[in-house]
């Protein structure tokens, strides 16, 4: 068998196509499997690397491995891309950072970050005040409270948590901007001027409109306790208090 140098370049000439082929299915490979893009094949990229490769010259535009080496080289030039672009998104990388190390950032960037560092720089954690005992001018009975919060210009809001032990009970008061109450725990009871005693149970929220006398407390075996929310007017008293809340008063009409 004679054996020419037409012969054994016709197989090699398939080597450039077989190199092309097979660095596009490399390329997909690793861009789908071993780097976590979001959303699927890198946004496209695969497609536009297989156009791309696509347009290098038939066999015979030039030397096979030439152009083995020009397919190889963007093959690998591809797949090294994709990995610094999306490197963050792989389990255990520099993600925990919220960016990429590989990334520089802007200078509006920069500038948001600094803006909301110097923002949170004025967060705290406000001191915890000691629980007070109510006093005996306003409430019937057991009662402790601890003020949440107490806003400052521009706010006005008041937040307090208040127990009250069986049958203990406020003083009839009215609030300047109204009052809600929101029950956490126990039973308890409310009522407004000249309406029916309502019992009340964790859950439960109840408003009063400004200037609504009101009184509100513990049910008669059960604790009670509430979280007050109200604010206080831009000029006078926050709240006006009455006379206590009798027995008569506190046991006695309809309760539902």
């Amino acid at each position: 068998m004679k054996t020419t140098l037409a012969h054994i370049s016709a197989p090699l000439g398939n080597l450039p196509a077989l190199g092309l082929f097979g660095g596009i299915a490399f390329y997909l490979l690793a861009t789908s499997r071993y780097v976590c893009i979001r959303g699927g094949l890198g946004r496209g990229r695969p497609i536009a690397a297989a156009v791309s490769l696509g347009l290098l010259p038939p066999d015979g535009g030039g030397a096979w491995p030439c152009r083995a080496g020009i397919v190889a080289a963007v093959c690998v030039s591809l797949i090294a891309y994709e990995f610094i672009q999306h490197r963050e998104e792989r389990p255990g990388s520099g993600a925990a950072a919220g960016r990429s190390p590989w990334k520089r950032r802007s200078a509006p960037e920069q500038a948001a970050e600094a803006a909301v560092l110097e923002e949170g720089d004025e967060l705290e954690i406000q001191p915890k005040q000691p629980t007070a005992k109510g006093s005996t001018d306003m409430f019937i009975g057991d009662v402790w409270l601890d003020v949440v919060a107490r806003g400052e210009e521009p706010s006005r809001m008041r937040v307090s948590v208040v127990r009250f032990s069986p049958g203990s009970r406020n003083a009839w008061h009215a609030h300047a901007v109204g009052q809600t109450l929101h029950v956490t725990e126990g039973r308890g009871r409310v009522q407004a001027r000249g309406g029916d005693i309502v019992e009340i149970r964790p859950g439960d929220t109840i408003y009063t409109p400004p200037g609504e006398w009101h009184w509100h407390g513990a049910a008669s075996d059960h604790f009670m306790t509430h979280i007050a929310m109200w604010e206080a007017p831009a000029d006078g008293p926050e709240s006006e208090w009455g006379a206590h809340v009798t027995d008569a008063e506190y046991l006695g009409g309809n309760v539902r």
